[in-house]
């Protein structure tokens, strides 16, 4: 190509607002070359970043040729080393790259959502060891072809080095490999001084590498038990990350944790076993503790320069949203993983129908707390900004990593977070990187950046490293450079204590953590007691007295806060949270003074240490804190409830509770439920109805068992409940029905038929009902709610016969009736002799599922002996009826009352019904016929299935009913069904049996779980992610179009969702996704503000649009593939 022309940005930020699209525009579309002036200030090339320039010019790293900005370095340090899909990545002090590298995904480490014959198992599941052991039985029973599969890979701690200096790495070992079957994705590196510390389930390890050679002399499992589910796949442990205490933080996503400490302690979570938390630990291992729990998925985790901890983390892929959360001690965000599986008009249970996913809002669940900001959609790599390296805009903002399959819709984000009463708020928030399958983001010790890339599409990976003009004049970089590489322990204590001020955060942490260290009591004094130095190296200070303090030695303020009065708010508000870190008890009287501080954070701080110092005195200053906070911040309110609960005196807490502001009762509530203290129960009275729903969700979630029998006692006087009213009252309502389940009692059980029987309640609670009812002998183990695995005992089945011999007949007679008669028969209790079922046979036609009904129910007294004239009756006058589902249960009665006229019937039907329902019954009711005169339809139906002659509605049934004749039948029917090669018309053709026929109520339940479309496509309904294009009013197009489009998604992609690279005649090259496309132009979005139009006259090349979606309808079940498309088909 020819040299391409050169402009030069002279201008400062004002007039750089202004010139950036320009050039942007001409750039792209006449290979310019943008020169950047050496004196330019970061400011003005701040402007070309957040114009989109960056990501654009830097594309050559993923996959384009166009120019860069002199002096912009964006590389790749490895795309060949790399042997399997990188997950994270840290860089030591050295340069090395340390890089967790997988080959066990979905080769030992499995997907719930592909196994979905396990998930009772799963959800059952409490340790590694039950995990194991399910995976044993699986694997005995053939699921898995090779007895291997769960140890035959393994996942790398890989040590990725560039020896010669080049800027590419030319060095890979192997430091530490795991294969063990209950092993994880190693997702979490972190490096210090020779020791790495690893997570990888179901352990946190340790490992030494103390000469540097790549080769760990060590590993210690510093604790083990995480992991005790499988749940998703990626959700692991992960997120290491140094703390301000000099504690190492991590996190596990929502597969649980059963954890023994060296004192024999368990650590587990509230609720159920499959949850996810924050940990935190000394560098060796001890005072390990569980710090906040509820999270979902927090791939990692970062402080910010004032020592808040915040992750990024996964929505629920329910048409909720990605989140940053502010991760405080106590903390609950809400998630348990068997919300997952939570589908139809619960999908995701509480989670989304009683908003614990949203920002903060008026009916929100008080045991939860909100998130700060809605982000991303799919939040991965996380991490703060350490200092240089950067414009000084990045001072104390956070990038994260955003990946969403497609190259075009994935990138990292930046942003700041700044402090909004006790809590935060995002602000600056913009892309920072666009185009960019970024998995994790971090810095080096040189102010470069590294990103690890993972292109699901073309399977690819590889390490870009990143560096920003003129770096290398800034001094501080090469003095981080020299102090990364030594060791702090050389270091004087004035050169430490200078550091604590030091640009990068890094070391100002180490060189805080060697103070701390040798117990430099006196120089750290000095150093907090400086009301002239800058704040950050005093809060360094504070925090390394906080470190020596936990030691048990006094080094915070022996003489009292008299003198912090002065200070400034953040000051007081760290030492505020130090005084309780290091158990400073003898600075509880100044603390709870602070509780009426006028700054939140202040306020929030002194009320966390009262109760990590179990300071019985501070109970009326939190009360009285409750009371003005008047439940307007809801962090202020946690701290305050949290310390009530550290402090333990239940007693004194109980006291408060007819206090006539609701912010105490609900503090004094959300206490109890802490203690799982069944005076819980008090507050189902309360006057206030949000106490009495939040009362009901401690009762039943916790569960609070004593407190059981208070909460079903309220069936008799429920309030009935709006439609609309998804956040409180049908969240009481789901409770309340569950309780008397629990019950195990015959009143239980009555108490359930007459919430049935109330017809001012809403229809879609009393089916929840009913459905509880018929099941109460013997009831499913998952609860109503949450979806927890928490198996009953069963019930003596006369109690259920004596509840329907009183109230059957109100039942039947209700709006539900028809289910009422189908529970009544299964257990043999139906108060209805033949004539009134007859009766019922021939009602109104409004009456459609009770007429059903009722001829199931004559069915199977005909099965058992019954020859009643009735029974014959009714066969007949429902076989003369306009109504399928009438005729085919009058086909059953007959069939049982009749074996040749019913096959003579069935034969019929399959040749001439006139609905397709009718005859997708008939033939599924020949395959359980052992006759040869039903076995001669359904093989010349194969034949003409093969010759294009069976219709495409009926076939499945057909190919279903020769499995169940077996023999040769089943053989052919089998090789039907066995998938083809991937050519699409063939693949399509070969599966002309799911395009039409199928169930649309039971594909959209596919749809939401095991077949995982919701997580990118919505569906109608507001949910849906937007990795995918929403698939309402896709159906205009086909269900040939629509099933495809499942088989095959790279046959016909949407715009927008296919990614593509143009080439133009300059050679310049742009890569995105193709948004537009005419016979004179293409529209490609490569990150930047706006779309880039390139005309067809400038293109010497272009890609064949490609998609990241996996072809899930390969995956699918026969039937749930039909139920798939026709789902998608009734989308409007």
């Amino acid at each position: 190509m020819g040299s391409p022309r050169t402009w030069k940005i002279l201008r400062r930020a004002g007039t750089g607002l202004l010139i950036a699209p320009i050039l942007f525009w001409l750039g792209i579309s006449a290979g310019i070359k943008l020169t950047v002036a050496k004196d330019m200030p970061f400011d003005d090339l701040l402007v070309l970043v957040g114009q989109g320039l960056l990501q654009t010019i830097s594309c050559p790293v993923f996959g384009c040729e166009a120019e860069l900005l002199e002096g912009m370095e964006s590389t790749i340090f490895d795309e060949s080393l790399l042997l399997a899909t990188p997950v994270a990545l840290d860089i030591d002090e050295r340069g090395r790259v340390l890089v967790a590298e997988t080959g066990r995904q979905n080769k030992g480490v499995e997907d719930n959502r592909e196994h979905d014959y396990w998930l009772l198992d799963d959800l059952a599941s409490r340790t590694v060891d039950d995990r194991r052991a399910y995976y044993q039985k699986w694997l005995g029973v053939g699921r898995f072809d090779d007895p291997e599969h769960f140890s035959a890979e393994s996942d790398r701690l890989v040590v990725l080095e560039d020896r010669d200096a080049d800027g590419v790495a030319d060095s890979r070992q192997v430091l530490a490999e795991w294969d063990e079957m209950a092993t994880g994705l190693v997702a979490g590196v972190e490096a210090r001084e020779g020791t790495i510390w690893v997570t990888s389930i179901p352990s946190v390890y340790r490992l030494e590498d103390l000469e540097g050679d790549g080769v760990a002399e060590s590993v210690e499992a510093l604790h083990t038990g995480f992991g005790v589910r499988t749940s998703l796949i990626g959700h692991d442990l992960h997120g290491l990350a140094w703390g301000p205490d000099g504690r190492l933080y991590f996190s596990m996503g929502d597969r649980g944790y059963n954890v023994t400490l060296a004192d024999g302690r368990i650590l587990e979570p509230t609720m159920d076993a499959g949850r996810g938390a924050v940990f935190r630990m000394k560098a060796d291992g001890s005072e390990f503790e569980v710090f906040a729990t509820g999270v979902r998925n927090p791939q990692e985790l970062a402080f910010d320069d004032y020592g808040n901890l915040f992750t990024g983390d996964n929505n629920g892929d329910g048409g909720d949203s990605a989140r940053i959360v502010y991760v405080v001690e106590g903390g609950e965000t809400g998630w348990a993983m068997t919300l997952q599986s939570l589908a139809g008009d619960y999908i995701r249970g509480p989670w989304m129908a009683e908003g614990l996913w949203d920002l903060q809002h008026e009916t929100q669940p008080a045991w939860v707390l909100p998130p700060v900001a809605h982000i991303a959609n799919g939040p991965a790599g996380f991490v703060h900004y350490p200092g240089l390296g950067l414009p000084d805009r990045y001072r104390d903002h956070f990038f994260l990593c955003d990946y969403a399959y497609l190259n075009g819709r994935s990138g990292i984000w930046s942003f700041a977070l700044e402090p909004r009463g006790a809590g935060f708020q995002m602000v600056d928030r913009h892309k920072f990187a666009w185009s960019v399958l970024a998995t994790d983001f971090d810095f080096s010790w040189d102010g470069r950046m590294f990103a690890t890339i993972f292109d699901q599409i073309g399977l690819t990976q590889k390490i870009v490293q990143w560096q920003l003009p003129d770096r290398r004049v800034d001094s501080r970089v090469e003095e981080l450079e020299r102090l990364a590489r030594g060791r702090m322990k050389d270091l004087g204590v004035e050169e430490l204590t200078r550091l604590l001020g030091f640009v990068d955060q890094r070391i100002r942490l180490r060189a805080q953590f060697e103070l701390a260290k040798r117990r430099e009591i006196e120089a750290l004094e000095a150093l907090v007691a400086d009301t002239r130095a800058e704040l950050i190296p005093r809060l360094h200070a504070l925090w390394a007295q906080g470190q020596i303090g936990r030691e048990g030695i006094r080094a915070i303020a022996p003489a009292g806060l008299d003198w912090a009065e002065a200070e400034p708010e953040e000051f007081r508000a760290q030492l505020a949270k130090v005084i309780g870190d290091a158990g400073a008890d003898w600075l509880a009287k100044d603390l709870r003074r602070w509780l009426a501080s006028q700054t939140p954070r202040v306020r929030f701080f002194a009320a966390q240490s009262l109760g990590r110092l179990g300071d019985e005195q501070s109970l009326p200053g939190l009360v009285e804190m409750l009371r003005g906070n008047a439940d307007e911040d809801v962090f202020l309110r946690h701290a305050a409830v949290w310390a009530l609960h550290r402090i333990g005196d239940v007693e004194a807490v109980w006291a408060f509770r007819g206090d006539r502001h609701r912010s105490v009762r609900l503090a004094v509530l959300l206490v109890l439920r802490q203690a799982g203290d069944s005076r819980i129960a008090h507050f189902l009275s309360d006057s206030d109805p949000l106490l009495v729903v939040e009362a009901a969700r401690a009762i039943y979630d916790w569960p609070i068992d004593g407190a059981m029998p208070a909460l079903a006692a309220l069936a008799s006087d429920l309030r009935p409940v709006a439609a609309e009213d998804t956040q409180t009252g049908q969240a009481l309502h789901r409770r309340v029905i569950g309780a008397n389940v629990r019950l195990r009692s015959e009143a239980g059980a009555a108490a359930l038929a007459a919430y049935v029987r109330d017809e001012s309640q809403l229809q879609s609670l009393r089916e929840i009902a009913l459905e509880a009812l018929g099941t109460y002998s013997e009831p499913p183990p998952r609860d109503l709610t949450m979806g927890f695995f928490r198996p009953l005992p069963e019930a003596d089945a006369r109690l259920l016969g004596s509840v329907f011999q009183r109230q059957g007949r109100a039942l039947i007679d209700s709006s539900l009736g028809g289910r009422a008669i189908e529970i009544a028969s299964e257990i043999g209790a139906l108060p209805l002799d033949n004539a009134e079922l007859l009766e019922l046979v021939r009602g109104s036609e409004d009456k459609r599922s009770e007429r059903a009904s009722a001829l199931a129910a004559l069915t199977a007294r005909a099965e058992a002996g019954d020859r009643g004239s009735e029974l014959r009756a009714a066969s007949q006058f429902a076989l003369d009826s306009d109504t399928a589902a009438l005729r085919n249960a009058g086909r059953d009665l007959l069939y049982a009352l009749d074996p040749e006229a019913g096959l003579a019937s069935l034969l019929a039907a399959v040749a001439d019904a006139s609905a397709t329902s009718e005859r997708q019954h008939a033939w599924t009711r020949l395959g359980v016929v052992d006759d040869a005169r039903a076995r001669i339809p359904i093989l010349q139906a194969l034949v003409d299935w093969e010759s294009g002659a069976l219709e495409d509605a009926v076939a499945l049934e057909v190919m279903e009913a020769a499995l169940a004749q077996g023999g040769e039948l089943a053989t052919r029917s089998r090789g039907i069904l066995a998938p083809t090669g991937a050519d699409s018309a063939r693949l399509v053709d070969d599966r002309r049996w799911a395009l039409g026929g199928g169930d649309a109520a039971a594909g959209r339940l596919i749809f939401q779980t095991v077949g995982d479309c919701q997580r990118c496509h919505g569906g109608g309904g507001g949910h849906g992610g937007g990795a995918g294009p929403d698939l309402a009013g896709v159906s205009r197009k086909g269900a040939r179009y629509v099933l495809e489009s499942v088989l095959i998604p790279s046959a016909r992609i949407t715009e927008g969702f296919g990614s593509v690279v143009v080439t133009r005649r300059s050679g310049s090259t742009l890569s995105g996704l193709l948004v537009g496309s005419s016979e004179s132009e293409v529209v490609v979005d490569v990150g930047a503000a706006e779309p880039v139009v390139v005309a067809r006259g400038e293109i010497t090349s272009q890609s064949e649009p490609k998609t990241g979606m996996p072809p899930m309808g390969l995956a699918l079940e026969p039937r749930a593939l039909r139920d798939v498309v026709a789902y998608v088909m009734s989308l409007e």
